[in-house]
């Protein structure tokens, strides 16, 4: 363990004991430039209300407190036979995630960390480690990412199953956490090829994730395919929503095939049909078999809104108008995202698996 992570004593915003043995005090951030980390105080009730546990967090004015990052091992020392068994959703982005933690979280059961800040570092510490930008070596980040994972693991019961939901840019982390503990599951959420196409057309606005998450995406691609074979400057908004597809599926269906008792790909098109079949198979899937039938009977409700602003109305029939707008307005981009995708998966091996996923 590198000396950044080691002992100390600094003083407590709480007991210890209420530290380690509950999530009352949240570990919402790390900093690897300024040796910092911040601790934030989150209620139950807030873990469940709120969609985002990143800097969005930020306008619940929850206390919070930082130390040196020098503490943290004393801080957080790990949970070792403690930590108890954990779920974790990855998904592409835009296809019903949220919505998916809310349905399976609605009761005291399960515990919902949606998009945790610690997640999003270490999904960009990754994609640094053996480069001349990382300020972590292999072993460091390892440790790191366990460290993480116990402080997600506490519980407030101990009869609780805590969901993580990673953001969409997180699927690098999908083989090194069920790597890291072989009872984490995972769920792998999708839609296809031209749903995710007239998804992100039919945002009003240039820019947003397409255009914010494109160096991620590119850094992906460049791991899977040495060839670049395109530039980012080269890309326009169709092109940049397959690259964030493409390198979102095949980081789902290589866990898939490594670990396939240990994950479960679920269209959201399939589950929003018929989710009355697929919310139990999740619900089974995770070990909550018993709450299928609560899960099931909440959800026409739980779906009737948007689920990242609960207050807003927004149905599966609103999703299908939109889609269904988008693909009549805006026909020959999609089919151009698409005939881009064959083009590149036809000379790109490590794409042939995605070709089953396009429609």
């Amino acid at each position: 363990m590198n000396a950044s992570f080691g002992s100390g004593r600094p003083v407590q915003p709480a007991s210890q004991e209420e530290i380690r043995q509950t999530p009352l005090w949240h570990l919402f951030n790390y900093d690897l430039s300024a040796q910092t980390l911040t601790l934030m105080r989150i209620e139950e009730r807030l873990y469940r209300e709120a969609s985002f546990l990143d800097h969005r967090i930020g306008s619940y004015n929850c206390p919070s407190v930082a130390y040196e990052l020098r503490h943290m091992a004393e801080i957080f020392p790990r949970l070792g036979e403690q930590r108890g068994q954990m779920g974790f959703i990855f998904h592409i982005g835009h296809c019903g995630s949220t919505l998916l933690s809310r349905a399976l979280s609605d009761g005291e059961r399960v515990l919902p960390l949606r998009e945790p800040q610690t997640l999003r570092n270490l999904s960009a510490d990754q994609r640094e480690l053996d480069t001349p930008l990382s300020f972590l070596g292999a072993s460091d980040w390892n440790w790191l990412l366990s460290t993480v994972i116990d402080t997600l693991a506490r519980r407030f019961r101990s009869d609780q199953f805590n969901i993580v939901k990673a953001t969409s840019t997180g699927n690098n982390l999908i083989a090194p956490i069920l790597e890291e503990d072989p009872r984490h599951k995972a769920l792998l959420l999708y839609v296809p090829l031209e749903s995710y196409l007239a998804t992100m057309l039919g945002k009003k606005a240039r820019g947003g994730d397409l255009w914010g998450q494109g160096k991620t995406r590119m850094q992906d691609w460049l791991k899977l395919e040495t060839g670049a074979q395109f530039a980012l400057h080269e890309l326009d908004e169709p092109r940049l929503a397959v690259l964030s597809w493409m390198t979102s599926m095949h980081y789902m269906l290589s866990a898939r095939a490594s670990y396939p008792d240990r994950t479960q790909l679920v269209s959201f098109e399939d589950l929003i049909e018929a989710p009355d079949t697929g919310l139990p198979q999740a619900a089974e899937f995770f070990g909550l078999a018993d709450q299928s039938e609560t899960i099931v009977a909440r959800f026409p409700e739980i779906s009737s809104s948007y689920s990242k602003l609960p207050g807003q109305p927004f149905t599966p029939q609103t999703r299908e108008d939109r889609l269904n707008r988008t693909r009549t307005s805006h026909p020959e981009q999609i089919r151009a995202g698409l005939e881009w995708f064959e083009s590149l998966a036809a000379v790109t091996p490590a794409l042939e698996a995605c070709r089953e996923f396009v429609d």
